[in-house]
């Protein structure tokens, strides 16, 4: 594979290894989502759960689920989240 593809692809979201050993590969994707927004300006995640869960290709319930799972790891710390319930 290119070691340029990243440039080739409109963005990405990361499925750190890290995460996944930690807390499961769902939860790892919902993080690295979250991480996604976390990269902009201000450095908060201030995307609603709709919006996280359509980038997945699931439920607003999946990721509630993960992100409170999430809330109880180490990982939590490192990503300011500001998700709206709607």
């Amino acid at each position: 594979m290119s070691r340029t593809i990243l440039t080739k692809v409109g963005g990405f979201t990361p499925l750190m290894d890290a995460v996944v050993q930690e807390v499961g590969m769902d939860a790892a994707a919902v993080f690295g989502v979250v991480w996604r927004y976390c990269q902009m300006e201000d450095g908060v995640c201030r995307a609603s759960a709709v919006t996280i869960s359509k980038r997945l290709g699931k439920e607003r319930r999946f990721v509630f689920k993960y992100l409170k799972n999430l809330g109880r790891t180490r990982f939590y710390k490192r990503c300011f989240f500001s998700i709206s319930r709607c």
